[in-house]
């Protein structure tokens, strides 16, 4: 080292020489700006390579989100046998119109038409409610991104007892990909035990916290606008708290009892698949973050056809104000709960009936001369509210009675 510092002064002027803190000075100034560069282009480096890295991170996120969207390949619906499920009593014309039905429905959802697929099989649904229903039902919802209905139709289809085993194994396999898609192991779990009461169906699950829904009336399929009553129990166990149940997106209802029965009602609720879902929660669990959970599927669709086909006056085209009208009223509907005749002014004989055809009369003598209308609505059985009630109105003139 001194030798080198030996050499380093001889090589400066004889002023330099006599001075060597200068030397030390520049040389002082010389490694601080090298670090300093050093330190800038280090940044520089690191910089770039952070924004590499949050670009990457970016398009790696987006092409996950991407792919999140997308539904998972399953493959195309199988077409089933007529051997797989029987049909229920269908006359031939009807039977074609529902296997015509689930064909178009089938090649809608290979083409990714999912919304007509829905259309298709809730028409067919109208017909016959059938385990091959909702076997196509679980891929429009699936299709549609709704995994959690399509697990849980493929689920309800793997433990029909009366389908063929083949078909409930390619339900139950459907059910477990949906499930492990979604990342949502504990309905992994589920869809696994449910499925081993399939493969042994007389060990039925029991046990301290297991969860039964013990009754659904009526029974899915039914129209919106029905009222659902469903009962749920649980089985004692000691770290017991309470137990709640919705339908859908509805308000959850809660109860400390272990089992109970529960009212839904369906007016304002929409077409479609809706999930019936019963939590029970221990000691300790205030924020039902970690409940026990039962989950069944129940389906909305179209009422049965209502129509007011007739509303007759008699006399036809006016009367005198004061005089007696007749009115006929016919309705078709084979789910009729009620008709209701409305008069602005005077009184009326059979303000409500429950029969499709009858006579009423209208009371004109505290009316006045005018146009008026007679409104006639009616009602399905299952809409005690009148919420989807069909309605028609109808002119009628009652003029001036002659002077005397």
């Amino acid at each position: 080292m001194t030798k080198l510092l030996d050499l380093i002064l001889k090589a400066f002027p004889k002023a330099i020489q006599d001075r060597p803190w200068i030397l030390m000075i520049a040389a002082v100034v010389y490694l601080a700006g090298f670090t300093m560069l050093l330190q800038i282009n280090t940044t520089m480096e690191l910089r770039e390579r952070l924004a590499d890295t949050e670009a990457r991170a970016l398009e790696l996120q987006q092409a996950l989100d991407t792919a999140r969207q997308r539904p998972f390949p399953l493959g195309e619906p199988q077409e089933w046998r007529a051997e797989d499920y029987s049909l229920p009593d269908l006359t031939p014309e009807e039977e074609n119109l529902y296997r015509s039905l689930l064909e178009f429905a089938r090649f809608a959802i290979t083409q990714e038409d999912y919304a007509t697929a829905q259309d298709k099989l809730i028409e067919a649904q109208v017909l016959a409610d059938t385990v091959e229903v909702k076997y196509l039902m679980g891929f429009t919802a699936w299709g549609k991104g709704d995994l959690q209905i399509a697990s849980a139709k493929w689920l309800d289809v793997a433990t029909t007892t009366s389908l063929s085993t083949r078909r409930r194994e390619e339900a139950a396999g459907l059910a477990l990909r949906s499930g492990l898609e979604l990342g949502h192991y504990e309905a992994v779990v589920r869809t696994l035990n449910e499925f081993q009461w399939l493969l042994y169906p007389s060990v039925p699950p029991s046990g301290p916290g297991t969860i039964q829904i013990t009754g659904i009336d009526p029974p899915s399929p039914s129209p919106v606008g029905t009222c659902l009553m469903i009962g749920a129990r649980v089985e004692w166990y000691n770290e017991f708290r309470a137990m709640r149940i919705r339908f859908g997106s509805e308000s959850w209802q809660e109860s400390a009892e272990i089992e109970f029965v529960r009212a839904f009602c369906t007016g304002h609720l929409a077409l479609g698949s809706y999930i019936i879902r019963v939590e029970v929660a221990s000691q300790g669990d205030n924020a039902w973050s970690n409940p026990t959970v039962a989950e069944v599927v129940y389906e909305l669709i179209p009422s049965p056809r209502l129509a007011i086909s007739q509303v007759i006056f008699n006399p036809p085209g006016g009367a005198e104000a004061g005089q007696t009208v007749g009115i006929h009223i016919k309705v078709e509907s084979s789910n009729l709960g009620a008709i209701r005749i409305n008069v602005p002014c005077g009184g009326i004989t059979h303000l409500e009936h429950t029969v499709p055809e009858y006579d009423t009369t209208w009371f004109t003598g505290e009316c006045d001369a005018g146009i008026y209308i007679v409104r006639v609505c009616a009602r399905h059985v299952d809409d005690p509210n009148w919420e989807n009630s069909t309605c028609t109105d109808r002119p009628y003139e009652l003029s001036s009675p002659p002077p005397p």
